[in-house]
C-alpha cells in the first residue's frame, strides 16, 4: 500500500503492517531568498511627471471665461524642464469645467513657440474633443490616439470653444459685443486663476490672431501629465 499526501512524505507498508491509524511525516522544502519587487520596480507603470494643479484651487473663486457666440480659443504656456527629459509625451489634459447642460464639449489644441513667442504651429495631428458633464468640474482629456511629444522650447494647451448647437443655451438677459447682440451662450466655461507671472494667451479665429492678454496676470487652470 503506497500513502501519499501533498506536503507530507510518501510511505510504503505491506497490508500485514496496516494498524488502525498511520501518521505522516510532513515534507519540509528549504526555499531559497524570494525577492519581491513592486510593478515599478519590475518596468510596469511608465515615469510620470505632472505639471500644474487643478485640484488645489477648485474650491477658490476664479474668473470663468465663456463665449455668447464669437468664437475664440484661450491657451497656457508650459515651460521645458530638464526634469521632463525622460517623460517627454503628453498622457492626459486636465481642466476646470463649469456647464450648465449635459455633456458639453470642446477641442483641445497643442501649439509650438513661434518666433513671437506666442503660439505658433499646431502639433495635434487629430481633432481632440473634451465632454463637459454638467455642474462644475475636473475635466480629463486623455489622450490615448495621440502622440503629443513636449518641445525643448515649451509647449501651449489651448482650448477652444466650439459653437455649435449641443452646446447652446439660451440667455434670460442677451448681451451685446462688438456691435452684435448674443441671445444665446455656449457651454462650457472654463477656470482662469490668478498668477503672478502673465500666462494668457487669447485667438481670435475669425482673424487668426493670437494675443499675449499682458494686463492679465492669469492662466487657464490647466494640467498635464507626461509619461517616458
Amino acid at each position: 500500500m503506497i500513502i501519499s499526501s501533498v506536503g507530507y512524505k510518501t510511505i510504503e507498508l505491506a497490508n500485514s503492517k496496516v494498524e488502525d491509524s498511520i501518521s505522516l511525516a510532513p515534507s519540509i522544502l528549504e526555499m531559497k531568498v524570494l525577492e519581491i519587487q513592486s510593478k515599478e520596480q519590475l518596468g510596469l507603470f511608465p515615469k510620470r511627471n505632472t505639471i500644474g494643479d487643478v485640484s488645489k484651487s477648485f474650491f477658490k473663486n476664479q474668473t470663468w471665461y465663456s463665449t455668447g457666440g464669437y468664437p475664440y480659443e484661450i491657451a497656457r504656456f508650459f515651460e521645458y524642464k530638464k526634469a521632463f527629459s525622460e517623460t517627454r509625451f503628453v498622457e492626459s489634459v486636465t481642466v476646470e469645467t463649469s456647464s450648465k447642460i449635459k455633456d458639453a464639449i470642446f477641442a483641445v489644441k497643442f501649439y509650438h513657440v513661434g518666433d513671437d513667442g506666442l503660439p505658433g504651429g499646431i502639433i495635434n495631428k487629430k481633432t481632440i474633443i473634451g465632454t463637459a458633464k454638467k455642474g462644475r468640474h475636473n475635466t480629463k482629456i486623455k489622450l490615448n490616439d495621440e502622440v503629443i511629444f513636449f518641445p525643448e522650447d515649451g509647449l501651449f494647451i489651448a482650448v477652444e470653444f466650439l459653437i455649435v448647437d449641443q452646446n447652446r443655451i439660451e440667455r434670460e438677459d442677451p448681451i451685446s459685443y462688438k456691435g452684435n447682440t448674443y441671445k444665446y451662450r455656449y457651454e462650457p466655461s472654463f477656470s482662469v486663476t490668478d498668477l503672478e507671472a502673465v500666462n494668457f494667451f487669447h485667438l481670435d479665429i475669425k482673424n487668426q490672431i493670437w494675443k499675449n492678454c499682458n494686463k492679465d496676470r492669469k492662466a487657464l487652470e490647466c494640467e498635464i501629465v507626461l509619461v517616458e
